[in-house]
């Protein structure tokens, strides 16, 4: 369905070349970044709530800094009028921050997904592009799944707002530190058993490539 790309390709398309020193320190703070809401509920559980509630405020605010790279203008300010509407809806229900950090990210990765869209140049078809040039097939294929993305992921947003309403503090830990996470790595992986046939990156390479686009200035 598309043409393998040569490495002198990847490279030019802006590929790093692969450093095991480098690999280990990214994975290691992938690993740290993800457990930054267990921990701020950790320290809630503590006996530290405020650290926790800074602690995911500052998730919020660098993951809505990290989606306006990759969103023009006029959607950054929609993006951070929701954001600041839902937190002051959230602070006037006495719903603490610490709820807060899977819903925002999620939201706004949605909104990333979903402005790809609008954009005409589709998230996954950008993936996609770094493993090798898209058949038509292949490009309508990538466009829908980019629409399954932004819905999948406004909906596990919806889910993470729903669980802070009900306030079983022990049932938002382990959303946010790791149900939320199997559920997204859960369509990740799984997307790869009903991806037409064709050139299948492994999951690594599809991780690399998807920091890749997001890292870059316009996802």
């Amino acid at each position: 369905m598309w043409r393998r790309t040569a490495p002198a390709e990847r490279d030019a398309a802006g590929s790093e070349p692969f450093s095991l020193p480098a690999a280990l320190a990214r994975a290691a703070l992938t690993v740290v970044v993800l457990a930054l809401p267990l921990i701020a509920w950790l320290l809630r559980a503590r006996g530290w709530p405020m650290l926790g509630n800074v602690l995911s405020i500052v998730l919020v605010a660098a993951a809505l800094a990290a989606c306006a790279r990759a969103l023009g203008v006029r959607a950054t300010l929609l993006l951070l009028a929701a954001a600041l509407a839902l937190a002051g809806s959230a602070a006037g229900a006495g719903l603490p921050p610490v709820y807060w950090p899977p819903v925002a990210i999620n939201f706004a990765m949605a909104t990333v997904f979903a402005v790809s869209l609008v954009s005409g140049d589709p998230l996954i078809a950008r993936f996609a592009r770094l493993e090798g040039t898209l058949a038509p097939a292949m490009a309508r294929y990538c466009r829908r799944l980019t629409l399954v993305w932004a819905l999948y992921l406004a909906l596990l947003g919806a889910i993470g707002i729903a669980i802070a309403l009900h306030g079983d503090e022990r049932i938002g830990a382990w959303w946010c530190g790791a149900v939320n996470y199997l559920l997204i790595a859960a369509l990740f992986v799984g997307e790869r058993w009903v991806r037409p046939h064709g050139a299948r990156a492994s999951v690594s390479e599809q991780a690399r490539n998807a920091l890749a686009v997001l890292r870059s200035r316009r996802a």
